[in-house]
């Protein structure tokens, strides 16, 4: 063999080996460090009983769009097939009309931004507003505009802020300013954002879980109704299942060049709610976007397809942490 070409092998070879390696590297690779993630779910079964009224008695769900990428972009090491991405706002429901909202979705400006989500149905997201224009509160997992955008860009934002009960890290983010959603300025005047360390009990039945790392104000909701049945609203901590069941984050190119994550806080995020998860098989797990969740919790009727559209307008109010 002529040395050029056994030179040409070799500079292949090691071109592969890189290549190789640095896929791994920003595709697969996904460990858990060394800590904790404090997830009681003792302390939550108590604070979610810790406010002497009734809980509430249904949580219902809004699928307002769906767009799709490849698995691979949200689950580090996964195929590189299609994925339906469903974006969606929770009503949690009270007797006599109170309702909480959780998460905003999106207007359709906002959905289509960066080119036509796969679908869109403007019914559903009409009935978002409308139900935010009567909510007892309005929290929102995180900040990015999937999440936020149907709170900061409703016409009457002004009016909603009142019942809106956004984390100062939320209001003040620090995550890609192309993904947030920020609230005009006008429609801050005034405005106190919550401010909390732990947990924070937010209505009868309904706890905030402080969980940065997605995003500088992402949390989760743990919602306990009158019949026993709890959930656990993960916002985008985990995409999908998948995320939780592996402990496995999403892949670091994605986290490091666009999300601009804290990896290792979002990793021992996912292996606490493994563990619950494992400890509590009853725990209604709702991950950011997954469509197989969504369509089971239909099917198996643990959410409800559809906002109640009530006439109550309770005077919102926050409680103390």
């Amino acid at each position: 063999m002529p040395a050029w070409l056994r030179w040409v092998g070799i500079v292949f070879v090691g071109l592969i080996a890189v290549l190789g390696a640095a896929y791994w590297w920003f595709f697969v690779e996904s460990s858990v460090p060394e800590g904790k993630f404090d997830l009681d779910m003792v302390e939550l079964r108590s604070l979610a009983n810790s406010i002497k009224d009734e809980k509430p008695i249904d949580v219902r769900v809004e699928h307002v769009g769906s767009g799709e990428f490849a698995l691979a972009i949200g689950l580090a090491g996964g195929a590189w097939s299609p994925s339906d991405i469903p974006f969606q706002s929770f009503q949690v429901l009270y007797n006599g009309g109170r309702h909480v909202i959780i998460d905003t979705g999106m207007d359709k400006a906002t959905a289509t931004k960066d080119g036509a989500p796969k679908f869109y149905d403007e019914a559903s997201f009409a009935r978002i507003v409308k139900a935010m224009e009567t909510a007892w509160h309005i929290v929102v997992t995180h900040e990015h505009f999937d999440h936020m955008a149907g709170l900061t860009t409703a016409p009457s934002v002004k009016d909603l802020m009142t019942r809106a009960v956004l984390t100062a890290e939320q209001v003040n983010s620090t995550a890609p300013a192309a993904i947030v959603a920020k609230v005009p300025a006008d429609a801050l005047q005034g405005y106190t954002p919550l401010t909390y360390e732990k947990y924070h009990v937010l209505a009868p039945g309904i706890v905030l879980i402080k969980a940065p790392g997605h995003t500088p104000g992402s949390q989760m909701v743990f919602v306990q109704l009158q019949n026993g049945a709890e959930y656990l609203l993960l916002g985008d901590v985990a995409w999908k299942m998948a995320n939780v069941d592996l402990v496995r984050e999403r892949p670091r190119a994605v986290t490091q060049f666009f999300l601009q994550e804290d990896r290792n806080k979002v990793a021992l995020q996912l292996k606490a709610i493994k563990e619950a998860k494992d400890a509590n098989p009853q725990l209604l797990v709702v991950p950011g976007h997954d469509l197989g969740i969504l369509n089971r919790a239909l099917e198996e009727g643990w959410l409800k397809a559809g906002f109640s559209l009530p006439e109550v307008s309770p005077t919102p109010t926050i409680n103390p942490p």
